[in-house]
């Protein structure tokens, strides 16, 4: 097995790999004092930008991304000013500090504040300098490749978390779906008694444990001889589109419906029945529900009953003893 360190592409690969060219790699010599640098055969080899003007400099990166950054610094506090200014204004440039023989340890701490990335002593030969720079500009473009794809995954990755939650809300709609194929009544499309009966314990079990107010509706259509599967069908629809949305629609006995109201007392949800049963009459002008009248009996826990049964049979009482006597009303429990 070979144990050998990994080596790195070398740069003129590197650049070529990704559609790059030496020359459309910028570097910026910028201040005085760079001569050794500005000589050197860097500029031959890569596209050199020499300003001596600071504020040129600055003017300069604003227009143009550069790859390396190089200026001359000294031991003294003031002496990176430079350098830090222009790292800000390009902050994914690798920035060299062309050092004075005598100041390198002295500028170990704006290395560790990232004002400098680089050093290359004043004293280096032409051939040390040449092969620094060339470094800075394979580090640069690494560092901006890597970028690149970090960026690429962070966008992946975000558009995966998209489609994710698409699927999950897909899923959960099917899942509700089949759910409700599972146990809807076939006429009505609603679902059936046995899981309304169900749904009807568990939240009377949650009003009565924590104190929360509940309301039962029993509807029924007061023309059950003219009632067929269309008009049926109609009227399970209306009460789907009628209701809230934290509401429960069901079939109640063979020929009614039923509605489970959480967190509704029995003043609002004598308002709600009124109002539903004038929404059908409207609705009940044209279409499969023709000719049709809705009457409505509302109970409430706990000003009523407070058992899931006595509620229920006090709500059928309550309807068809309202019916004997007139039809399309709302009928209270009390």
């Amino acid at each position: 097995m070979d144990t050998s360190a990994p080596s790195l592409e070398p740069t003129g690969d590197f650049l070529r790999r990704r559609g790059l060219a030496y020359r459309s790699v910028r570097i910026l010599a910028a201040g005085p004092g760079l001569e050794p640098v500005t000589e050197s055969g860097v500029g031959k080899t890569f596209h050199l930008d020499v300003l001596t003007d600071e504020n040129a400099a600055a003017a300069l990166l604003q227009r143009e991304q550069q790859a390396v950054i190089v200026a001359r610094v000294g031991s003294e506090p003031e002496g990176t000013a430079l350098l830090e200014r222009l790292g800000e204004l390009a902050p994914s440039a690798v920035k060299v500090a062309y050092a004075e023989a005598s100041s390198p340890e002295a500028l170990f701490p704006f290395v560790q504040r990232g004002v400098i990335d680089l050093l290359i002593p004043s004293s280096a030969s032409a051939a040390e300098l040449e092969l620094a720079l060339t470094s800075a500009v394979e580090r640069a473009t690494r560092e901006r490749a890597s970028a690149g794809l970090l960026e690429d995954l962070r966008t992946d990755h975000a558009e995966l978390n998209r489609k994710l939650e698409s699927t999950t809300r897909e899923l959960k709609t099917t899942t509700e779906r089949l759910e409700r194929m599972s146990v809807a009544d076939s006429e009505t499309g609603l679902y059936g008694m046995s899981y309304f009966s169900h749904t009807w314990r568990r939240e009377m079990a949650r009003s009565t444990r924590y104190g929360r107010p509940l309301a039962l509706m029993v509807l029924d259509l007061d023309e059950r001889s003219t009632a067929d599967s269309a008009c049926l069908r109609a009227a399970g629809t209306f009460l789907l589109e009628s209701i809230r949305d934290v509401d429960f629609v069901g079939r109640f006995r063979d020929e009614g419906f039923a509605v489970i109201l959480p967190e509704c007392g029995k003043a609002d949800g004598l308002d709600l029945a009124e109002r539903l049963r004038l929404a059908f009459e409207e609705q009940a002008k044209s279409g499969p529900l023709a000719g049709q009248t809705l009457s409505i009996a509302l109970v409430a826990c706990p000003e009523d009953e407070s058992s899931a049964g006595a509620m229920t049979g006090l709500a059928d009482r309550c309807l068809r003893e309202g019916m004997a006597r007139g039809r399309n009303q709302v009928l209270s429990g009390s």
